[in-house]
């Protein structure tokens, strides 16, 4: 099997950083202050040429020494200017206090050292007022009944659906065959990704699978050998498309791709958040059952995947869930970097310690509540930072919702403007079926109309669907 490459061990915390957009520094000179500070594995991660402060180096450093070595290289215009410094690639704006300024005019103060203030240094923080992240809902906004209700009927929703012995055994038969078929191929590791993985899913949600090989093998070539070979070994209906296998005909839909490790790393940090806390799985579970109802899991409108991100990120913003890549201990932490490059790192799993005052109910309410009025258009949302930025710079054409990947940087929400617009609707309209049925969960899961396609909708490129963990079902 063709390993993922493993990265530099430091002493320090990986960040990136990018130029302030008022200030273009040196990055020769900086590139050699920060070595100086002790920075490992200074490599560059984004290039544009035409925009030299816009230019981004991963490295192997902490912010303080990142902070330190533009201070030395231009201290007077590095004073009261904001420092982007970018987490694992999403940007997080940092402000830097001149000398001698102890406060932020978000009220925020320098920290005591020792007994006193020190009033020489340059403080740093993470300021709310460049970080802004939209409100969640207030609980008490929503009757105490129907919380209680939604809580309780979510609860018995999951013991209902939830994947029972045989249909676990199912799937792992299906696995079984698959592999031992892969296992032909000299230097093949076959992996599962997806829901199955992360275990979010509902009886009927396709097996993803992720063929990994050494051989040099064009992928077309693999994918067309492997069906046969799985026909010839009593598996047949499998059949290469969009760059993928693909086997309808069975209990649940099967997806075969090669070579595209980045949805494994993906499933990997989701299952992650999922065992943080159980009212994650319980969340998406139930989101995505209402979602396939409402007819928008589907090209155009949201991917599994995207609505599992937007789940999360809620998750983080209410402090539910903590923010796996954020300020990564390189030292002590999960993933690798993956074939194609990609930096797949996250800190190692911790339980949440959110209170269990808010249950499940309350949760679906806010989700609803949060998403119906969310500006899109003004601000992405990335779990890696959890946190939200200001859009404005983006390729072109730019995605409707900008759900950022966690890995990659580019959004993985397929919505078109006319059908986020819709999607929003569902989630206004989702939401005031609960307060006005009294938590009636039956009538939010079944009875919410599908919303027909607009006819000339032009499509938002997305990432391609292999590269997810959990595709568009």
């Amino acid at each position: 099997m063709r390993k993922p490459k493993t990265a530099a061990r430091g002493p320090a915390n990986p960040v990136a950083f990018v130029n302030s957009a008022s200030t273009t520094y040196d990055l020769a000179a900086l590139t050699t202050l920060l070595t100086a500070e002790g920075a490992q594995a200074v490599f560059p991660i984004k290039e544009e040429p035409e925009t030299p402060n816009k230019k981004a180096y991963a490295l192997f450093a902490t912010e303080e020494a990142v902070r330190a070595a533009i201070t030395k290289l231009n201290k007077t215009e590095f004073c009261g200017a904001p420092l982007v410094v970018q987490m694992a690639g999403f940007p997080v704006v940092i402000k830097v206090l001149a000398e001698g300024q102890m406060t932020c005019q978000c009220g925020w103060k320098a920290p005591v050292e020792g007994k006193a203030v020190n009033a020489a240094k340059q403080h740093t923080h993470e300021c709310p007022l460049l970080n802004a992240t939209p409100a969640i809902p207030d609980l008490a906004s929503f009757p105490e009944a129907v919380v209680g209700v939604v809580d309780q009927l979510v609860t018995e929703f999951w013991q209902q659906m939830r994947p029972n012995q045989q249909d676990i055994r199912i799937r792992n038969d299906v696995f079984a065959s698959i592999q031992a078929v892969c296992n032909t191929i000299p230097g093949a590791v076959l992996y599962p990704f997806g829901s199955s993985f992360t275990g979010i899913y509902l009886p009927r949600d396709a097996l993803d699978l992720a063929l990994l090989t050494s051989n040099g093998e064009p992928e077309n070539k693999t994918l067309s050998f492997l069906a046969q070979a799985l026909a010839q070994a009593g598996l047949p209906g499998f059949k290469v498309s969009n760059g993928m296998l693909r086997q309808t005909t069975g209990p649940f839909p099967v997806t075969i791709c090669v070579n595209r490790d980045l949805g494994i790393f993906t499933s990997k940090l989701i299952a992650q958040y999922v065992m943080t806390d159980a009212r994650a799985k319980l969340l998406m579970v139930v989101l995505k059952f209402w979602a396939k109802n409402a007819n928008i899991i589907k090209p155009n409108w949201l991917s599994s995947y995207s609505l599992e991100l937007l789940v999360i990120f809620f998750l983080q913003a209410s402090n539910v869930l903590p923010t796996y890549q954020r300020q990564v201990d390189i030292n002590r932490c999960e993933g690798a970097i993956s074939l194609d490059g990609f930096y797949c790192f996250w800190n190692q799993f911790q339980r949440s310690r959110a209170p269990k005052s808010i249950n499940v109910g309350g949760l679906l309410l806010q989700f609803l509540a949060f998403y119906s009025k969310f500006n899109f258009a003004k601000f992405a949302l990335s779990i890696r930072s959890g946190m939200v930025a200001e859009r404005g710079d983006e390729p072109a054409p730019q995605a409707a919702a900008y759900v950022e990947d966690p890995f990659t940087g580019m959004s993985v929400c397929p919505a078109t403007p006319k059908n986020l617009e819709s999607i929003q609707k569902l989630f206004a309209e989702a939401l005031q079926s609960l307060l006005t049925s009294q938590g009636n969960l039956r009538a939010f899961l079944f009875t919410t109309p599908p919303v027909k396609q607009p006819k000339q909708e032009t499509t938002t490129p997305a990432t391609p669907e292999a590269t997810a963990p959990a595709t568009t079902k």
